[in-house]
């Protein structure tokens, strides 16, 4: 899963997703596959992450996002904001 932030933001196959491409790299991440495959484990970490794979791709997801990034989505709805 070697895909750049970049290109998750611009390939349209995630936008159903409604999901900022730092949360989607994090997950396939951690996953190792796919998260547009509906039966892969990324998919089913994004859907219903546990207390612990939420804080592993909240970490992950704010090493990837550039200083300029406040808010982070993830399923149409802010999932994390920055803290100072």
């Amino acid at each position: 899963m070697g895909r750049t932030v970049k290109e998750y933001n611009k390939n349209n196959s995630y936008d159903s997703l409604y999901t900022s491409g730092e949360i989607l790299k994090a997950i396939e991440t951690l996953a190792g596959d796919d998260i547009r495959d509906e039966t892969s484990a990324a998919y089913k970490i994004w859907a219903a992450p546990t207390v612990e794979q939420d804080a592993e791709i909240a970490d992950l997801a704010w090493s990837y996002a550039s200083a300029e990034v406040e808010e982070l989505y993830w399923g149409g709805n802010v999932a994390y904001k920055r803290t100072v």
